[in-house]
């Protein structure tokens, strides 16, 4: 299964495309965001409204992504963030590591640094 992409204010946005995670679509992801990072992606934005629980498999995916942006200078936030995901990040410290932004909108303005961004 492949997420869905998109470039928006040069930012690579992944939405993923399920309720529910599991071992196969975390693979894919993998595979998928390393494939970004290492093709000069540097900016992502990993679009989770559709999905409302995480295993473990992806939220190693996830930890795994951010820890290659942030060698090479790069960012990750999170959008569309379920409750039950949030509190799952909550409880794993894991709110600590990423960004998490409730519309995106407000995920992009803040790769931005700004409250808003110009719509053109």
């Amino acid at each position: 299964m492949h997420c869905e992409t998109n470039h928006e204010d040069n930012i690579l946005i992944v939405c993923i495309p399920t309720r529910e995670t599991h071992f196969a679509l975390a693979n894919e992801l993998r595979r998928q965001l390393f494939d970004f990072i290492a093709a000069g992606e540097r900016r992502l934005l990993i679009d989770l409204s559709r999905c409302e629980y995480l295993d473990s498999t992806l939220l190693g995916v996830l930890v795994g992504a951010a820890r290659k942006l942030h060698a090479v200078n790069g960012t990750l936030k999170l959008t569309g963030v379920h409750r039950n995901v949030r509190r799952l990040l909550q409880l794993t410290n894991l709110n600590r590591v990423f960004e998490a932004y409730d519309s995106k909108h407000e995920a992009l303005a803040a790769f931005h640094g700004c409250e808003e961004i110009s719509r053109n």
